[in-house]
């Protein structure tokens, strides 16, 4: 009988062995397979994004050059080029959250700020389809403590949408808090949502007209995207809406106080300001040029960076870092924009490399770079980078992070 309970409980020992080891070997696979979808949506930002740079910024120059005849065809370039942005954009996000790669990261801003500019960026689309889009904000400022990345995102969702589904009337987004949340509002005079599908309309790759006939354009993916946001900022979201009668999408976030962002006075130093008094002004006033050193393995994004940035002064370019390294030994430059996947050295190795150079520990060295998954940026920041730019960009945004340096 002993004998018999022995045998026994060697032979439960030798399971809980197996299973712990078949554990272990699950943990592993898991680790592994978050590894290689980490890499993947990496590697699939940087591939998609390094040529919608190109092609956007190629559309820049011509929207520039071209007369009316041929704008449109341009211009339907660059919405198409926006479109596949926001796609990529949608899809990316969607990953991260279901990978648990995204975590808010939360600062001090002023929240009617931050929701101003948005409406600001969006009100183009808004006009082009002759509605109203305003901001009514329960005061003038609201500090708080949150992810602006995630905020504007859920901003960039709602209105987009609201724009979408709205033909006549206004788009407001209302800003206000109460005892314990912010409460942000989004209303529009749009088409409305049926009852039967309001219950899923938060769910991935939903849309309420489908098939061959559908009639709007979209992943069915903003919506999902933002309600998840919205949670893992411990927040929540509701809509009301009638058919035909319009739609209101509230978000509560908590209020979490902040003090408010200090006043950059940005609007004290304009660039294309000053670049004209440069060429107006006589020697004793003319304003030092700046010379740019660019750093970019991609021929076609050399080439068109380089042409936006001829007004600015001196632009050399270089495809990889070495070069870029023995080009800054020679002389001194005033920025430098470096991409971070170069061939042999990348720019984080050549930026260290950079900053131990005789006259190039303070001098700006903005991150110019496909990786532009949440947390990329913080990365690059704290790795020793001055700015950081994410692509696609509009010129607009390279010109304005070399204001801000120019300034400085």
């Amino acid at each position: 009988m002993t004998e018999t309970k022995t045998k026994h409980v060697e032979m439960l020992a030798k399971q809980i062995v197996e299973l712990q080891e078949r554990l272990r070997e699950a943990e592993e696979k898991a680790e592994e397979m978050t590894r290689l979808k980490s890499s993947l949506l990496t590697n699939m930002s940087h591939e998609i994004r390094t040529p919608l740079t190109s092609m956007l910024a190629h559309a820049a120059i011509l929207e520039s050059r071209l007369d009316d005849e041929n704008l449109e065809a341009v211009r339907a370039i660059k919405r198409a080029g926006a479109r596949l942005t926001e796609t990529l954009n949608s899809v990316l996000t969607l990953a991260q959250l279901d990978g648990q790669f995204l975590q808010p990261s939360p600062e001090d801003l002023d929240l009617v700020e931050l929701v101003t500019e948005t409406v600001d960026s969006l009100r183009p689309q808004a006009d082009d389809k002759e509605l109203a889009l305003y901001v009514s904000a329960q005061q003038d400022e609201l500090p708080t403590h949150c992810d602006p990345r995630c905020m504007r995102r859920i901003l960039v969702n709602l209105i987009e949408n609201a724009v979408k589904f709205t033909d006549h009337g206004e788009i407001e987004v209302a800003v206000s808090t109460d005892d314990d949340d912010i409460i942000i509002e989004v209303r529009d005079t749009g088409a409305g949502i049926s009852e039967d599908f309001i219950h899923d309309m938060f769910e991935e790759f939903t849309q309420e007209s489908t098939g061959l006939t559908r009639t709007h354009e979209g992943s069915g993916l903003g919506l999902a995207i933002t309600k998840r946001l919205v949670e893992a900022m411990d927040g929540a979201i509701d809509v009301d809406s009638e058919k035909d009668r319009g739609t209101t999408f509230k978000v509560r976030l908590p209020w979490i106080d902040a003090c408010a962002p200090q006043d950059s006075n940005d609007e004290t130093c304009d660039l294309a300001a000053m670049l004209a008094k440069s060429a107006r002004c006589g020697s004793s006033q003319t304003l030092p040029s700046m010379s740019v050193l660019l750093v970019e393995d991609n021929r076609d994004i050399r080439r068109v960076l380089s042409q936006l940035l001829e007004a600015l002064g001196d632009v050399v370019t270089c495809s990889d870092a070495e070069t870029a390294l023995r080009a800054a030994g020679e002389r001194e430059f005033d920025v430098v924009i470096m991409d971070i996947s170069l061939p042999r050295m990348d720019g984080v190795q050549a930026l260290q490399k950079l900053r131990t150079m005789n006259g190039y520990q303070d001098i700006p060295v903005i991150a110019m770079t496909g990786h532009a998954l949440p947390g990329d940026r913080e990365r690059f920041l704290e790795a020793g980078f001055t700015d950081y730019i994410g692509k696609p960009f509009p010129p607009s945004a390279l010109l304005k992070k070399l204001r801000k340096r120019l300034c400085s």
